[in-house]
């Protein structure tokens, strides 16, 4: 994985990292360096929806987030039918 740190102007820029088990997410990693494809990607998401299930922090995005994401999608495709619209206002959040 390649990272851009900007924290400090003579050390700025692009490194190499080697994702693994003692970074956060990496539990599920066997060693550093393992390469992260589509079947580990989904593994990442079950495991989050069940923590989540099971009581820990909720996933995001979430259905709410997807919904606020899907008003802006259809206010950008009918505006490049009419022209400028306005994107409705999605209700608040509810706890």
């Amino acid at each position: 994985m390649q990272l851009c740190l900007d924290d400090d102007v003579e050390t700025a820029g692009f490194r190499r990292v080697l994702m693994g088990p003692a970074h956060d997410d990496g539990a599920l990693l066997a060693f550093p360096g393992l390469g992260v494809g589509f079947a580990e990607s989904i593994l990442f998401q079950v495991r989050d929806l069940l923590v989540a299930i099971a009581g820990g922090p909720p996933m995001t995005p979430d259905f709410y987030d997807g919904w606020r994401a899907l008003a802006v999608t259809e206010a950008v495709l009918a505006a490049a039918d009419r022209g400028w619209v306005t994107v409705p206002p999605v209700p608040a959040r509810v706890a």
